[in-house]
């Protein structure tokens, strides 16, 4: 099941071909690592997709049919949405239009009760599975895991601050959405040696960190393929924001 093991280091990136330090010899952790290189293991979607098909009942599979998805005036599931459809009319003069699309998703936990090291895992769904038994667990796919595991050094006390990159927009602007073209005219004008800054003078790159791997598939858009996650951005600052409000409006009451 599990095709390759990749060793990565979490000073540099780079990969490794040792799995105790790094091999690159630019890199302070091939002489001095203070953390072993993340461990990525690369699992066979294909024999697993193969696996669910043959294990499930036939009719609880619905592939793609033009006829079904455009006489749907309402978006009951991911095969009614727009992304999708698009993908049909695309292959509507091809020999064979028939496809299995996946949902990935990724999370972490920690190895075990109290531990430094966490695993994160990409897993997958079949869309086109019933949904009755889309995310049953014998059904879900494993693309990778643990997609890393890391540690913090337990004798170090230095605290460090994370940002999350958020782009605000005024009232009646419209944002330029992330998109393959969008990514395109970013990557070029860096590649180019254009410096983007932010309103407090740091560079940045609209969000767009690199290439992803998933980019290599047929039909992946580095805007809409990519889901926001909205529990870390978005809800994640207005907690904190509110969580502020009800410290001051707390400490006004009691003080009165």
């Amino acid at each position: 099941m599990i095709d390759l093991t990749l060793y990565f280091c979490p000073e540099c990136e780079s990969e490794s071909s040792d799995s105790d330090k790094c091999t690159n010899p630019y890199c302070s952790y091939n002489t001095n690592t203070l953390i072993p290189p993340h461990i990525c293991m690369i699992m066979n979607i294909h024999q697993q997709i193969e696996q669910v098909l043959r294990s499930i009942n036939r009719n609880d599979l619905h592939l793609p049919a033009d006829k079904y998805r455009n006489s749907k005036k309402s978006m009951a599931d991911i095969q009614d949405g727009h992304v999708y459809t698009n993908i049909l009319h695309s292959l509507e003069n091809e020999r064979q239009s028939k496809f299995i699309s996946l949902t990935c998703n990724i999370d972490g936990t920690a190895v075990y009760t109290s531990s430094e090291q966490s695993m994160w895992t990409f897993t997958a769904c079949i869309n086109e599975l019933k949904r009755t038994i889309r995310f049953s667990i014998e059904n879900i796919i494993g693309c990778t895991t643990p997609a890393k595991i890391h540690a913090t050094l337990a004798k170090s006390k230095k605290i460090t601050t994370t940002y999350i990159r958020i782009f605000p927009t005024r009232t009646n602007e419209e944002p330029q959405m992330r998109s393959n073209d969008r990514w395109h005219e970013i990557s070029h004008a860096l590649q180019n040696g254009h410096v983007f800054f932010t309103e407090d003078k740091e560079t940045h790159s609209f969000g767009y960190a690199g290439e992803s791997e998933f980019t290599s598939l047929a039909f992946v858009d580095r805007g809409t393929s990519f889901m926001s996650d909205t529990l870390h951005t978005i809800y994640h600052g207005a907690f904190v924001r509110t969580k502020d409000f009800f410290k001051i409006e707390f400490r006004t009451s009691f003080t009165k």
